[in-house]
């Protein structure tokens, strides 16, 4: 029994176990924090982390930030647009692009005024970028507010909207056909001036004039009806074999009803603005049918003229725009109606064959 070693105390052996189990504890803390560590330290960041780090914006936040996605197909987004041949409002219109107008962007370097590809036929020039956009969308975007810095701590944040860059917009109702109603007067200067001298009609006839016109029909083309009215009295009259006149004091009515059916060129313009210009010249040509009449109190229905003869005329003028649906109108117009008169009465005499002449209007057109 001498033989045995010495054994420690219970409460001595109790204190070694609970220090041995600690020193443990804390080997095994060490060692699972330094794999962790080393962990994170081999892992690459995530996306949301590269976002958080100041990663590029997304094409959703493009948008939001007023720009187009990028891309090369885009439709033009507002009522409608000018293609000009530089970069600003100040650029020649080549063109006009209306509202769903696909076009392909060329070039973006010119801030906010990409060249681009598009119309009927295809032309390259310049448009605004907030017209711009993929064809889900129906209105440009704008920028966000912008907040600015704050002059104390104590101040609330100042925001104010962003300013809206002038998108390059056209004017509204300025394609397509359009309708013009016109009325006017003026003075008919007679082909045959020796016969209506003749029967006491010296003077120049009043002419009065109306129509309907189509306009725009394929660009500059025009389709007009009209009639005229020109009416003067003078007196029934005996020629000698001389040529003698003898007045009878038979008051005489002449009467002469133009209807004619025009075409001709407006030759419209738009400044260089895009705004429709005030003075548009035209030309045009036509043919019609002209009604003559003479009568007299005392004549019988046997001695009355009344007859219609074909008739052919040009005429040219313009319009003057005073607002945007009332103008003047300045024309003038020569009428030949060959053939007409000539085989008897005074006009046998005199030689004369046309009823035509020379007819000078101003007058008001409304309409656009």
């Amino acid at each position: 029994m001498s033989d045995l070693p010495a054994l420690p105390p219970p409460s001595s052996l109790l204190l070694l176990v609970r220090l041995r189990l600690v020193v443990c504890v804390g080997l095994v803390a060490m060692a699972a924090s330094g794999g962790v560590a080393g962990a994170q330290g081999d892992t690459p960041p995530t996306a949301a982390q590269g976002a958080a780090q100041g990663a590029a914006p997304t094409t959703s936040q493009r948008e939001t930030q007023g720009d187009p996605p990028q891309g090369d197909a885009l439709v033009v987004t507002a009522e409608a647009t000018f293609l000009r041949d530089t970069p600003g409002t100040r650029g020649r219109v080549l063109g006009r692009l209306e509202q769903g107008a696909a076009v392909d962007v060329l070039d973006r370097s010119a801030g906010d005024w990409w060249r681009v590809r598009g119309g009927s036929p295809p032309r390259e020039g310049y448009v605004h970028r907030l017209v711009l956009g993929p064809s889900s969308r129906t209105r440009p975007r704008l920028p966000p507010p912008v907040a600015l810095p704050r002059p104390d701590d104590t101040a609330p944040p100042v925001v104010e909207p962003a300013v809206d860059v002038p998108a390059d917009r056209a004017p509204r109702g300025t394609t397509g056909p359009g309708l013009l109603l016109f009325a006017g007067a003026g003075v008919f200067v007679p082909l045959a001036r020796e016969s209506f001298d003749a029967v006491g009609i010296t003077g120049n006839p009043v002419a009065f004039s109306g129509g309907l016109e189509v306009t725009r029909i394929i660009r500059g083309l025009f389709a007009r009806a009209s009639v005229d009215w020109i009416s003067e009295t003078g007196e029934r009259v005996f020629i000698g074999d001389a040529g003698e006149r003898f007045g009878l004091g038979i008051p005489l009515d002449v009467t002469m009803t133009p209807i004619d059916v025009t075409a001709g060129w407006r030759f419209e313009y738009r400044d260089r603005r895009g705004r429709p210009g005030r003075l548009v010249p035209f030309v045009g040509g036509g043919a019609g049918i002209l009604r003559y009449r003479e009568t007299d109190p005392f004549a019988d229905e046997a001695d009355e003229v009344d007859e219609r003869f074909a008739s052919y005329h040009l005429l040219g003028g313009a319009d003057v725009a005073i607002s945007r649906w009332v103008g003047v109108r300045f024309e003038y117009r020569f009428r030949a109606v060959p053939d007409a008169i000539g085989s008897g009465g005074v006009s046998a005499v005199t030689g004369d064959s046309s009823l035509g002449g020379s007819t000078v209007t101003v007058g008001v057109v409304l309409g656009r």
